[in-house]
């Protein structure tokens, strides 16, 4: 999505998705940054999970198809607590 010829990039976003799905209480700040770090490189370890960049896009295309991201943050964590 392009606001002012400016590129809107969900990384963000999807880090706080991954953050409200997967942080649990017992992680600090450094544990959870330990685990965007590790997430970063999961795709090194298994090729078919999606990479935060890989998520993000999917989080634009959302949006692009008119749902919030607040939605789509719902929605995964519907599907995750299954």
């Amino acid at each position: 999505m392009k606001l002012n010829n400016i590129e809107i990039n969900y990384r963000k976003e999807t880090e706080k998705m991954l953050e409200i799905i997967c942080r649990e209480d017992w992680m600090t700040d450094d544990d959870w940054q330990e685990f965007i770090s590790v997430y970063s490189n999961y795709k090194l370890i298994n090729p078919t999970a999606p990479s935060i960049d890989e998520l993000a896009e999917a989080l634009k295309k959302g949006v692009q198809n008119g749902y919030s991201v607040e939605k789509q943050i719902e929605i995964a964590k519907l599907i995750h607590n299954k």
